[in-house]
């Protein structure tokens, strides 16, 4: 059985030496609401991107494509960061505590490494697959 509960993984920040985030693996149901979240943002900007909105639309259509050992291959582009950081960030070694306001405090840097952090836990291993 494959339930997400307490699957974490502590990252070490490469551009922030000593620092450190927990990261948990997502339910199906939190990675389907970040998506979404994606898709209602591009929607909603349909008038200022014009061309753009409709390559992302299309995207948002295709199945995700399967990389050579059959894992699907997630981009953190597809997904609404903040829903992934404020669902994923269990904890850090910042001084402030994990909240949605000090989570939409990370600099960019940060973030987009935490969210690429959290989608890499979904990415499965050759092990994974060989176990169930």
């Amino acid at each position: 059985m494959a339930l997400v509960t307490n699957l974490t993984h502590l990252v070490e920040i490469p551009h922030e030496p000593g620092q450190t985030l927990t990261v948990r693996r997502l339910s199906w149901r939190e990675l389907e609401e970040a998506k979404a979240a994606r898709g209602r943002k591009a929607i909603a900007s349909f008038k200022d991107l014009g061309p753009e909105l409709m390559e992302q639309l299309r995207r948002a259509d295709r199945p995700e494509p399967e990389q050579s050992n059959g894992a699907s291959q997630r981009s953190a582009e597809d997904y609404d960061r903040g829903v992934l950081l404020r669902a994923g960030i269990v904890e850090w070694s910042y001084d402030a505590p994990v909240n949605e306001e000090t989570v939409e405090q990370l600099d960019e840097e940060t973030a987009a490494f935490a969210a690429e952090a959290i989608l890499g836990l979904h990415e499965r291993t050759e092990a994974d697959r060989k176990n169930g």
